[in-house]
């Protein structure tokens, strides 16, 4: 019997971008948002290579002991991550369907928005291009407020409307989600510019994130590491494969290290571990607008410091020692990072900023060994909202 397309309820809006938007019941009027711990929409970043990859024409039929054979297969495979699918194919890999299965089952009135992302996306793919496809996703989540606002509004009386912001809730796996999570939160600024409602300026509007968590990022950007997540993309025991795509893979992570040391083009992942926890970000901070009884303000004596109208953004780390692709240790800075810059005290900080290191799980795949807790942190991050 055929599985089901884990995305037969989702709307394609593009290649890599997918949307589900849940039946409306008989009580859709009644604002979601009362209960801030229930996300009125979530935002999937995947991990690069979690979707998949068109194959090579006729690579099956290969031999895979070609020398010729497997310098095609390499190269195919190398230049085809950018897969974008055609007609009505959908194929979706189950890692990431687990994840969508289980937040349809815990949250089955929220809104998903899934991306996807690739190494030829981040590395190839300049940032006007990116920003042009990511539309489609700024556009979801524009429709999403304005539908929210409609119903607060027809729900509830202006003033308590002013208190019943959505819930949006950002679930970021590895580096390469988490430059997904970044390249939107720029497009997503600088698709349009809104009004001061105190005066006749404007300013660059901001992605509103409620919580976020990380699961196995963001991780420092180191070549050996790079290499081995690039090359995750061929199967373990394509051998010859493997061995005739190591070089070409190091040469042009090397060629993209030298261009960002000598200033030519930024490297994608100091990007993404900068924007992460950049003061004037969507990630670390929330404006006066999105009012939540957990979120920390920082007005907090002991801090030192005080910065008016901003909240720090709920977040929570998920790692592993047994990672080899991102190591824990640069997740507990990133996150002493964020604790830092937050402006609160050390034990708030830590309470709305919080790791969760696990000892044997692999790379993005936690869930798998410690499922009943991997889901408690969502719950628990979401409750500090």
């Amino acid at each position: 019997m055929a599985q089901k397309d884990p995305l037969s309820s989702f709307q394609r809006l593009s290649g890599r971008i997918f949307l589900h938007i849940p039946n409306e019941s008989g009580d859709s009027k009644q604002p979601s948002s009362y209960k801030a711990s229930v996300p009125d929409f979530v935002v999937v970043c995947a991990w690069a290579f979690s979707q998949p990859r068109r194959k090579f024409p006729n690579s099956d039929h290969m031999d895979p002991s070609s020398f010729l054979s497997g310098v095609i297969h390499a190269f195919a495979l190398l230049m085809t991550v950018s897969f974008e699918p055609s007609g009505t194919d959908t194929a979706f890999v189950p890692d990431v369907a687990k994840y969508i299965a289980h937040y349809q089952l815990l949250y089955p009135n929220a809104r998903i928005l899934l991306l996807f992302n690739t190494v030829h996306n981040m590395l190839w793919v300049p940032d006007s291009v990116q920003m042009k496809e990511l539309q489609p996703a700024v556009q979801a989540i524009d429709e999403f407020l304005d539908s929210h606002d409609a119903r607060v509004t027809t729900a509830m009386d202006d003033a308590e409307s002013k208190h019943c912001e959505p819930t949006i809730f950002f679930h970021i796996f590895s580096n390469g989600g988490a430059h997904m999570a970044v390249q939107l939160g720029q497009a997503y600024r600088d698709n349009g510019r809104v009004s001061s409602p105190t005066s006749s300026s404007t300013s660059a509007r901001q992605l509103p994130i409620s919580a976020v968590v990380f699961d196995s990022c963001p991780g420092h950007a180191r070549y050996a590491t790079a290499g081995k997540t690039t090359l995750s993309f061929l199967p373990k025991d394509a051998h010859v494969a493997r061995t005739l795509a190591m070089p070409v893979v190091y040469l042009l992570l090397g060629g993209f290290y030298l261009c960002h040391v000598l200033g030519v083009a930024e490297h994608v992942v100091i990007k993404l571990w900068r924007e992460l926890n950049s003061p004037t970000g969507p990630f670390l901070f929330k404006g006066s607008g999105l009012h939540s009884k957990g979120s920390q303000v920082i007005t907090d004596p002991t801090a030192g410091q005080t910065t008016s109208n901003k909240r720090v953004i709920p977040r929570a780390y998920i790692c592993s020692q047994a990672d080899d692709m991102i190591p824990s240790q640069d997740i507990f800075e990133h996150a002493a990072i964020a604790r830092h810059s937050s402006g609160l005290s050390d034990d708030a900080a830590k309470d709305v900023i919080r790791v969760e290191e696990f000892v044997e799980s692999m790379h993005v795949n936690h869930v798998s060994l410690y499922k009943e807790r991997y889901w408690a942190i969502i719950g628990e991050t979401l409750g500090r909202i």
